[in-house]
């Protein structure tokens, strides 16, 4: 053994040199690779970006990809719709601050590309609102391109979801219909309307082509008390400027015997606005059915009460979109059901809006218990237009405005 240790001693030391190299470089080779791993708590920490999400899912600093959630009050909304009549400011950003400018999307980016580029003239304004203009949900102005029926600029700037072969709006923005789909006691008569200009027409979205110029209004709401509501007043000066459903452009003031001053004065404000053509002429039965333009029925209650057409209007009440009625000296303020939350007495008057039969244009209803009341109709009318805006009929008096139906 002793003779044959020098001869292990030496196969032992060319063994080492051989194989000493190896084992450093794969030694190194593990520390650096430990040196650059990260945990599976680090990946998961950082950003990914799926590759079906939105081009801004990765920046934490992006707006949404649509404004405000439905359901909630935006900065220039009308709260309870109690409007002091101080409230003028707010108004004022309702009808200017939430206008975005055209090509853009709601959230700050610019519309995509396959959009036409905004022409003068051919931009839409589009709102998207619930619970009778309320809450909104998105207020748009975006180009439109020739043949761009509702439908289409809806779908190309929201999100949508439709039912019965694509022809109706069940979802935006996932507020869902409350009634399509569902069975029986989950039902809730809740759904999406839309109006083009204040009027609402008898044919769906995919049909009705836009202009430059137009207002496209959805809201959704409860329909239990009113499936069609003609017109509505949020959209003014629409309908008188750009029409509704091939009708007429321009006003037609219908007064009461006593009113005529008053007409006047609304056609002076309306003018201002950029109405064109405006006339007017003493109201007589006919001329409300027989009209070729949107009118305005001007008076008192007294007054344009005993024109049949209008009482005809009246008696239908809120399956006609008209959620006010006359009874003696006041006006009860109704609910969506029709029932009285509210009512007003001396100085008081409403504008409303509806419509009749086969004829498109719509009615606009300008009217007091007593004079004092038509004069502050008309006020609000020629003097703060903007403080209607979203509203689907008002009631105002010494102290305050009211949006209608009440809550």
């Amino acid at each position: 053994m002793p003779k044959r240790l020098p001869i292990v001693l030496v196969v032992l030391f060319l063994i080492a040199a051989l194989l000493g190299p190896v084992i450093y470089a794969n030694t190194r080779s593990a520390q650096e690779n430990r040196s650059t791993a990260v945990s599976p708590q680090a990946q998961d920490a950082a950003p990914r970006v799926d590759k079906g999400a939105p081009p801004d899912a990765a920046d934490p600093g992006a707006a949404p990809q649509t404004g405000q959630k439905a359901g909630e009050n935006s900065s220039e909304a009308a709260g309870s719709g109690d409007l002091k009549v101080e409230e003028e400011k707010a108004g004022k950003r309702a009808g200017e601050a939430e206008e975005n400018k055209a090509g853009d999307d709601g959230t700050g980016r610019k519309a995509p590309s396959t959009t036409a580029a905004a022409k003068p003239g051919n931009g839409v304004s589009l709102w998207v609102t619930t619970d009778f203009g309320r809450n909104h949900v998105c207020i748009l102005n975006v180009p439109c391109q020739e043949g761009d029926s509702v439908l289409d600029l809806l779908k190309r700037h929201l999100r949508v979801g439709t039912t019965y072969g694509g022809g109706f709006v069940n979802e935006i923005e996932g507020i869902a219909s409350g009634y399509t789909g569902l069975p029986g006691k989950e039902r809730k008569k809740r759904d999406w309307f839309y109006w083009v200009n204040g009027g609402q027409p008898s044919f769906g979205a995919a049909q009705y082509k836009v202009s430059g110029g137009d207002v496209v209004w959805w809201d959704y709401h409860d329909w239990s008390a009113t499936m069609y509501a003609p017109a509505i007043v949020g959209a003014y000066p629409e309908p008188f400027l750009h029409g509704f459903a091939g009708g007429g452009k321009g006003a037609k003031i219908l007064f009461s015997p006593g009113s005529d001053r008053l007409a006047q004065e609304l056609k002076i404000g309306m003018a201002a606005l950029g109405i064109a053509p405006v006339s007017e002429e003493a109201l007589r039965e006919g001329a409300i059915t027989g009209r070729t333009c949107p009118v305005v029925v001007l008076g008192t209650w007294e007054e344009i009460g005993e024109n049949s057409t209008v009482a005809a209007l009246f008696a239908r009440g809120v399956k006609s979109g008209l959620y006010a009625r006359f009874s003696g000296s006041e006006i009860e303020l109704l609910s969506s059901q029709g029932t009285v939350v509210e009512k007003r007495g001396k100085g008081s008057g409403v504008v409303l809006a509806t419509g009749t039969g086969d004829n498109v244009n719509p009615v606009w209803i300008v009217a007091g218990v007593d004079e004092e009341g038509v004069r502050r109709a008309v006020k609000l009318l020629s003097n703060h237009p903007l403080k209607i805006k979203f509203y689907f009929g008002a009631a105002v008096d010494a102290e305050k405005l009211t949006r209608l139906p009440v809550e």
